[in-house]
């Protein structure tokens, strides 16, 4: 008996601790204030770290993993938790989610924000903020966002939205100035959704075949077909395409959909949008745009 109680003592502490301690999940008490059910234990247990590691600021002043318990609704704990969360589920290591939320929070001075010239962008609502997304309508993500970002906005009629042509795909530039062409005639949105419907038809397309396409698709949604078609050849909105596309390159871009909102080059995803809008309008509250 003396040495069944001797080595029962000597247990490691989570055997001891019975079958519910030993699988219990990391971050187990932030599971109330982030969504951690799609995540390993092993990214939970780098999302942990992460956590206690980095500073919040703005509302919190404090680690993320404090600020999460204390103030779940703060906006900028939830956005860098989101950020912390899709790094990690990359496979990356915590320095690689830290260093993302560093990017995140050097770019909200109003000193490191970017001037975009939106003079012939499509935007609907009225602002502040003004989100501003970079996009080409050959791109599959893109597509993916566009479905996203009509909800993000319907929930959001204050924000400010303008999309900006960043053609990369072959002739991309084109699908721009047909959605242009679209939004001079009162049908932008109606345009940008069929383009985005019907990508699949056209990529890989010779330039010749890639132009009728567009002309199909802007007739299906009632643009004269003729008048699209010459604008394909060359005008004012191939030039603002192409204008837009030289704006995303000095900004050094990288993909699409690349957003930017008040000028904050985010390097997000669609989904980590809502949360970033949040903490922007906070952001401008505390600190006025001068």
């Amino acid at each position: 008996m003396a040495r069944t109680a001797y080595l029962l003592a000597t247990l490691p502490l989570w055997l001891w601790a019975g079958p519910a301690a030993a699988d219990a999940a990391p971050c187990q008490e932030l599971s109330k204030t982030v969504d951690l059910s799609s995540s390993p234990v092993d990214d939970r247990r780098v999302f942990c770290a992460y956590a206690k590691d980095l500073v919040v600021g703005a509302c919190c002043q404090s680690d993320l993993h404090a600020c999460l318990i204390a103030h779940p609704e703060c906006p900028r704990a939830q956005v860098l938790a989101r950020i912390g969360l899709d790094t990690i589920a990359g496979g990356a290591a915590e320095e690689k989610a830290l260093a993302a939320a560093s990017n995140y929070l050097g770019g909200l001075p109003w000193a490191k924000r970017a001037k975009i010239d939106l003079t012939g962008a499509p935007c609907r609502g009225a602002g502040p903020p003004t989100l501003v997304e970079f996009s080409d309508f050959d791109c599959p993500h893109c597509a993916y966002a566009s479905t996203v970002l009509h909800d993000l906005v319907e929930k959001r009629p204050s924000l400010r939205f303008c999309v900006m042509a960043f053609p990369i795909h072959p002739h991309a530039e084109l699908a721009a100035a047909a959605a242009l062409f679209a939004a001079r005639h009162g049908k932008y949105r109606e345009m940008s959704r069929a383009l985005y419907e019907s990508q699949f038809g056209r990529v890989g397309l010779e330039e010749g075949p890639y132009v009728d396409q567009l002309v199909s698709v802007g007739h299906g949604v009632g643009l004269d077909a003729a008048a699209l078609r010459a604008a394909l050849k060359g005008g004012p909105e191939l030039d603002l395409a192409l204008a837009q596309r030289a704006q995303a390159r000095a900004l050094k871009l990288e993909g699409t959909p690349t957003f930017v909102l008040d000028g904050h080059v985010l390097e997000l995803g669609v989904t980590q949008l809502g949360s970033a809008i949040d903490d922007e309008v906070a952001y401008r509250k505390a600190h006025p745009r001068p």
